[in-house]
C-alpha cells in the first residue's frame, strides 16, 4: 500500500500466474495433484519456486509464502545459494536448483540474519496443501525484526484514520496498523499502480 497521501494507491508487480486456490461455484480448495516431473520446467521463477513447485505438485498458498520468504532472503543476501549454478541446458539447471534448494537447511539460509527469519522459513516449508498460512505471524515476525533492527516504522490506516484489516476488509477504528517505510527506488521488474475505492483499501 502507499503510504501518506498515496494510501489509496496499491502497487502490483506481475499477477499474470496468478489463480484461484478455490472453486468459485463450491468454494473447496483446489485438488491436489502432481502435475510434472522436476525436469520438465516449472511455473514461475526457478530462483523463488517452492521446493513442492520443483517437485511438480500443483501450486496453493503454501507456495506463495515460501516464494515470497526467499525473495525476502534475496534482497537481505543479495543472492542465494542456488544461484549461477553451471547447467547444460534448463533442465539440468532446474534439477540442480532442487537439489540445492532442498540441501539448504534454514540455519545456513538465515547465517547472519536476525535469528526470527529463520521461523519464517521453517514455518512456509511446513505448511501443508490446503492449510491457510498465519499471516499475521507473518507481519508480527516482520514488525519485530524491523523494529530490533531500528527500522523507522509508520501508521498507515484507511481513508477516515480507520485501519483495515486484511483478512476481513473491514475497518477497525480503534487499530492501527504499521508498515514498514521502504525506499522509492524501483526493486527489479514494473511496478503497477492501482487506484482503488476508500472501500475497497486494505492493508498488506
Amino acid at each position: 500500500m502507499g503510504l501518506g497521501p498515496d494510501f489509496k494507491t496499491v502497487y502490483l508487480i506481475d499477477f499474470g500466474l496468478a489463480k484461484k486456490y478455490t472453486d468459485p461455484i463450491t468454494n473447496q480448495h483446489i485438488p491436489y495433484r502432481t502435475s510434472k516431473s522436476s525436469v520438465e520446467g516449472i511455473v514461475g521463477t526457478a530462483k523463488y519456486a517452492s521446493i513442492n513447485t520443483h517437485l511438480g505438485t500443483e501450486q496453493s498458498r503454501r507456495d506463495d509464502m515460501e516464494g515470497l520468504v526467499y525473495v525476502l532472503f534475496y534482497f537481505l543476501r543479495g543472492r542465494l545459494p542456488w544461484q549461477g549454478l553451471p547447467a547444460k541446458n534448463k533442465q539440468e539447471k532446474y534439477k540442480r536448483i532442487l537439489e540445492v534448494k532442498h540441501s539448504t537447511t534454514s540455519d545456513t539460509l538465515c547465517k547472519n540474519l536476525p535469528k526470527r527469519l529463520k521461523e519464517l522459513i521453517e514455518y512456509s516449508r511446513a505448511l501443508k496443501f490446503e492449510q491457510e498460512p498465519n499471516y499475521k505471524f507473518y507481519r508480527d515476525t516482520l514488525r519485530n525484526v524491523a523494529s530490533k533492527n531500528g527500522f523507522e516504522i509508520e501508521s498507515l490506516v484507511g481513508g477516515n484514520n480507520e485501519a483495515v484489516d486484511m483478512e476481513t476488509g473491514t475497518k477497525e477504528s480503534n487499530a492501527v496498523e504499521e508498515q514498514v517505510k521502504t525506499s522509492n527506488s524501483k526493486v527489479g521488474g514494473i511496478v503497477k499502480k492501482k487506484k482503488v475505492r476508500e472501500s475497497s483499501c486494505v492493508i498488506i
